[in-house]
């Protein structure tokens, strides 16, 4: 709490209170809303549009719970899961229910204030990222932010994004280099991408021999827990408008040369090609970043380490998903943590900028029928916005992180 005064509140403040309150009274009307279908329906009908509204309410974390429920009952539901409500086979990390039988979450109770509280933290997480934001523009962008319908696609699925992101969030609430370490080797176990913000310990801290020691580690246990999410079919690539990296750009590609029937490549071939263009993706990105050390180019700091320190874990997961992973565009709510440092660039660049993320967090307010004119150009425009976002955020990550490469245990 005195950290949070520190550096977000000048005093200490009561709108601290008021916004742990009103995170709490619309996560109550929120949970209300999922009693019903119709009701459920009805009130995401305001912010998502032309998406299908999931139902049961929570639908990506109910998947969790329901498949607890089966490896209770000695069913493995990587292999058959009867007891999930569409009878899809389990598709996260085993980690999952580890947490969700610690935490008694099969109980229909305990579900319902877990899901309660983690939305009261998304939202309370919301609004002390406008208090690190002291730019009224950049305030009135997050607010714009979190009613697009990336941010409110995550949680209308219940998506476990919404909970690695509040966590996430914690990395910078509790200046700790240990606890630093703990989260994010945590959430890595978690769900893979959260392993790209090792970069933060590996860019901040003065301990690196001890980080990659640990993040050794963290890959032999991330190679445990989520083998099976690479071997599971339901986990198929998406070539969406709606979605960003470069397995979603070689899947469009690939589905385009099938559908016109210009080219039939084997399922062999593609994984050869989507690893190359990974790698191709790392590189440009290494060099993009090592540009940015070289760069005699400064920013001034007008405000707070913590604004420095949210763009660099919103820059490295993004970065670290676009070039590795098929995203859903609900992921870039990551990128909220880099508006409020933002405010550090000239006014051209920080409304260019704000206005960018806005535009491809709002991708699902429209979508057109595939190979259409309408279509190809809606896609090239967001996939470009998202590829130029890649190189601006590694360059300007170089920029803050000059002494990378210094070594020290």
């Amino acid at each position: 709490m005195k950290f949070i005064n520190k550096y977000t509140f000048k005093k200490p403040s009561y709108r601290l209170i008021f916004y742990i309150a009103l995170s709490l009274i619309i996560s109550y009307i929120i949970l209300d809303a999922s009693q019903s279908k119709i009701t459920w329906k009805e009130f995401w009908n305001y912010f998502i549009i032309k998406t299908p509204k999931h139902w049961p309410a929570f639908s990506d974390i109910l998947h969790i719970q329901s498949s607890l429920i089966c490896k209770l009952s000695g069913i493995d539901p990587f292999i058959t899961n009867p007891c999930e409500f569409k009878n899809i086979r389990y598709q996260y990390p085993i980690t999952w229910l580890f947490v969700f039988e610690y935490l008694n979450l099969d109980n229909e109770n305990n579900f319902r204030i877990f899901i309660f509280f983690i939305l009261s933290f998304l939202f309370l997480t919301y609004f002390l990222l406008l208090e690190i934001s002291k730019n009224k523009f950049n305030k009135i962008i997050l607010i714009l932010l979190f009613f697009s319908t990336s941010s409110t696609l995550v949680i209308e699925r219940g998506n476990v994004d919404l909970i690695i992101f509040s966590l996430t969030f914690l990395i910078v609430l509790i200046p700790s280099y240990y606890t630093s370490l703990l989260i994010i080797s945590g959430l890595s176990l978690l769900k893979i991408y959260p392993f790209f913000l090792f970069f933060y310990l590996l860019a901040k801290k003065d301990k690196k021999i001890i980080t990659i020691s640990i993040m050794l580690l963290v890959i032999y246990f991330i190679y445990e827990v989520s083998i099976a999410k690479y071997i599971d079919k339901n986990h198929s690539i998406m070539a969406l408008s709606q979605s960003y990296g470069v397995q979603s750009i070689t899947e469009g590609i690939f589905k385009t040369l099938e559908k016109t029937n210009f080219a039939f490549i084997t399922e062999n071939q593609k994984n050869i090609i989507r690893l190359i263009c990974s790698l191709v993706f790392l590189l440009i990105s290494i060099l993009f970043f090592l540009t940015g050390i070289n760069s005699n180019k400064k920013i001034d700091f007008l405000n707070k380490d913590i604004q420095k320190n949210l763009f660099t874990l919103g820059a490295t997961i993004y970065i670290g998903s676009y070039i590795f992973y098929s995203n859903v565009d609900y992921r870039l709510i990551f990128l909220f943590f880099t508006i409020p440092f933002m405010e550090n660039f000239s006014k051209k660049v920080n409304y260019a900028y704000c206005f960018s993320i806005f535009i491809i967090s709002n991708s699902f307010f429209l979508s057109f029928a595939p190979l259409t004119i309408e279509h190809i150009i809606y896609t090239s425009i967001l996939y470009l916005i998202k590829l130029f976002l890649v190189f601006f955020l590694a360059f300007y990550l170089g920029i803050l992180n000059k002494d990378f490469f210094k070594l020290k245990s």
